[in-house]
């Protein structure tokens, strides 16, 4: 009998509470694993309470500004605890269960690719409001929510690793390709790179660092920093490929696959941890979270206001 594994794939912060999308599946076998939302108090001991029960392949978790769970599945099919008006899952046999009173699902399927027809395959989801959702899909499609409808907004020449930004009008997705691109409100349009960035490179995280500008990492070993009126590279080590990129307490924190978390200082990139593999950072009030490979029942948290224990490895 094939071994179960129990994978946490995404988290997401929200007013002192940590969630957590976890994937269950038999080994060999993580495409086709079904998703389970869990609540946490974020402490480094926490009790797991059950948000949202599913059969759907869950992939990709997200908490809006108000407090609302988004979450995207690889079945085309987006859930939410906001308050939404949706046509219901177009997939035969969808459960979807919320467990928690006061904090009810909605569900919908997106809108079919005008060339393949079908459900889409979705990826990350990030916004500024619950009535302004980005979702990416396969075949480096970009769907947006606006509060009234679902709609394919654009479609990026690779495939989109991450979403950021400073506001409604001041959006950025980031992928494969090279592709750069900003949101400006009303569509999308694509940015050009700095000198001597390698149109092949692939982007792989976007945050924005507070003062209005926007950090990007890359696989090439870049981080990125820009605004609507230019971009500069504002570091690279080729020996270094960064997944993501996170600002907490302004210090930039890269999270640089088997060598950990790494930290760009005015004076070079320095390894903070280097015995674990990062492949996401999810920064909150001063701590970030860092999720790593596959497949890990955990996540490590780091709180440089911890004097005693700033590390610590969170299992389940």
């Amino acid at each position: 009998m094939a071994e179960q594994i129990s994978e946490i794939v995404s988290v997401a912060p929200v007013r002192g509470a940590l969630f957590l999308l976890f994937v269950d599946y038999e080994e060999g076998d993580a495409g086709n694993g079904t998703g389970q939302v869990y609540r946490t108090d974020a402490s480094r001991a926490p009790d797991l309470v059950p948000i949202l029960n599913s059969n759907d392949a869950l992939r990709r978790l997200w908490a809006s500004p108000s407090g609302a769970l988004w979450v995207a599945s690889e079945n085309g099919h987006v859930h939410t605890s906001a308050a939404v008006n949706w046509p219901a899952p177009n997939q035969p046999g969808l459960d979807i269960e919320s467990l928690l009173p006061g904090m009810p699902f909605t569900s919908t399927t997106l809108p079919p690719p005008r060339e393949a027809g079908g459900r889409p395959t979705l990826g990350t989801l990030w916004g500024t409001a619950d009535d302004d959702v980005h979702v990416a899909a396969s075949g480096g499609l970009i769907y947006h929510w606006d509060g009234r409808s679902w709609r394919i907004a654009f479609a990026a020449a690779g495939e989109i690793r991450a979403f950021g930004g400073t506001g409604p009008t001041d959006v950025y997705a980031v992928g494969e390709r090279g592709t750069l691109l900003h949101f400006d409100g009303r569509a999308w349009s694509p940015v050009a790179a700095p000198e001597g960035v390698s149109p092949s490179d692939t982007f792989t995280g976007c945050c924005a660092t507070g003062d209005g500008s926007v950090l990007v990492s890359s696989m090439g070993g870049r981080v990125l920093q820009g605004t609507r009126s230019g971009w500069v590279v504002l570091g690279q080590d080729d020996r270094r490929q960064f997944l993501d990129v996170g600002v907490i307490g302004g210090r930039i924190l890269l999270a640089a696959r088997d060598q950990g978390c790494v930290e760009l200082t005015p004076d070079g990139f320095v390894e903070l941890k280097s015995n674990f593999h990062a492949s996401e950072i999810i920064p909150n009030a001063g701590v970030a979270y860092f999720l790593g490979a596959s497949p890990v029942t955990a996540y490590i948290e780091y709180d440089p206001g911890n004097d005693e224990l700033p590390w610590a490895r969170i299992s389940f």
